[in-house]
């Protein structure tokens, strides 16, 4: 699999629909960039609840809990942006 990762930049608010977070700290971190209370209409958590962990430095079990937790947002996500 491959990937890329990178940073939020102000000019993201522009540019995307739907912004989300995986955890507190990176939410609090996308509201200071935001570029005005519009756009921040745009920024979510993606789990209402809890948050995701960084499983970088995990191991696999974290990895595979990280994967189970985004598996079962992505339905309620769909369903409560794109729903009609």
């Amino acid at each position: 699999m491959t990937h890329l990762a990178r940073q939020v930049k102000p000019k993201d608010f522009f540019d995307f629909d739907l912004i989300f977070a995986m955890d507190k700290s990176n939410f609090e971190n996308l509201k200071r960039i935001c570029p005005d209370a519009e756009k921040l209409k745009k920024l979510h958590l993606l789990l209402e609840k809890s948050e995701v962990p960084d499983p970088y430095h995990g191991g696999s079990s974290v990895f595979e809990h990280v994967i189970d937790l985004l598996e079962s947002a992505v339905p309620q996500v769909l369903n409560k942006f794109f729903s009609r």
